[in-house]
């Protein structure tokens, strides 16, 4: 049986689907603002962006890499950006990231400075250097603590405020941190709206502050895509690719904490073991020093126990002088009395010395 397959500008009617089309997926943002025919949404975008006066607005943009839908087709993997210059020669470039990447700051200054660089060619003077500026918009925070979902970024000096020239503008859009107050407080507000809630807005009802003439373009891309078979086939097909980016991401983020947090557990059972060894190694020591004590107080035992024995010796050594003594004195006051007595019975009357 033969495949049938729809023609390129076949609508899809056999499988019904709502009409919504996620305005943040590369192919579809690409379109929204890199398209020739769109170049009044695309005005109006940097205008909203940088909130420039009335009198220094933006009139005419040409854009420098148009949308081309084989280039999608062709690379999965490509980096999905608008460049245009205005007018009085100021260059953009603005990009869409939704995941976080490493080291973004740097891709962002690096992205910006290959622009400047473009720009003098040689045997050009410095002062034909005009104003570059980048605008990203960003599906993650870069900056989730300062509150700002416009964060607007320039070379100048802190302590003095000093701007050191304007020929830098690096914008940061923070998706996330975007709230729809419920009306428009300025014209940013609408491409916030697109940007955030309109991957659940039906193309075709759009609310009626997205109806005016610098988003009709908007809307129109959107239903292009939606109605287009091809270029649904495309989105989808860039819709899924991009799901796998950001779960790809989630999961090697996942097994960094898990990898972070086995070696932290790693490194707490080292220390934990090597605490256990320190107070072994205390322990032993301390059986070792009360062993030492021990045998100390035993010998200091021993030795009073000696210096006991030797007092009690010297005592009946004592006591044994002084019974001969006693029994010399005793022997002598005999010998005396004999003598007397001798002394007596010769009539011989002794006189006491």
């Amino acid at each position: 049986m033969p495949v049938i397959t729809p023609s390129k500008n076949q609508t899809r009617r056999s499988i019904v689907r709502e009409p919504r089309i996620d305005p943040t997926v590369d192919c579809v943002f690409k379109a929204i603002l890199g398209r020739d025919s769109n170049v009044v949404a695309l005005i109006h975008f940097l205008n909203a962006v940088m909130k420039l006066e009335e009198s220094s607005r933006i009139k005419k943009v040409w854009i420098l890499n148009p949308y081309n839908e084989r280039e999608f087709i062709e690379d999965k993997l490509t980096v999905v950006d608008v460049k245009a210059v205005d007018e009085q020669n100021n260059h953009y470039q603005i990009e869409i990231q939704l995941v976080l990447t490493q080291a973004l700051e740097s891709r962002m200054l690096y992205t910006w400075s290959a622009i400047y660089h473009s720009l003098l060619q040689k045997g050009e003077s410095f002062e034909e250097l005009t104003k570059v500026t980048s605008i990203w918009i960003l599906g993650e925070c870069l900056f989730p603590d300062v509150g700002d979902y416009h964060l607007p970024f320039s070379i100048c000096n802190l302590a003095h405020k000093l701007l050191l020239t304007d020929h830098l503008q690096i914008h940061l859009l923070q998706l996330p941190l975007w709230q729809w107050k419920g009306s428009i407080q300025d014209e940013l507000d609408r491409w916030m709206y697109v940007f955030t809630k309109g991957k659940n807005m039906d193309v075709y009802h759009p609310p009626e502050f997205l109806q005016t003439r610098e988003i009709k373009p908007v809307m129109d891309t959107l239903r292009q895509f939606y109605e287009n078979h091809a270029d649904y086939l495309e989105y989808e097909s860039r819709r899924i690719a991009q799901i796998q980016v950001n779960t790809d991401k989630k999961i090697k983020e996942r097994q960094q904490a898990e990898y972070k947090k086995m070696e932290e557990e790693k490194e707490r059972m080292q220390e934990e073991k090597e605490r256990m060894q320190e107070e072994k190694e205390r322990m032993q020591e301390e059986k070792e020093r009360m062993q030492e004590e021990k045998e100390r107080i035993l010998e200091e035992k021993e030795r009073i126990l000696g210096e006991k024995e030797r007092m009690q010796g010297e005592k009946e050594r004592i006591l044994e002088e002084k019974e001969r003594i006693q029994a010399e004195l005793l022997q002598e006051r005999k010998e005396k009395e004999r003598l007397l007595s001798l002394l007596k019975q010769a009539g011989i009357n002794p006189t006491p010395m």
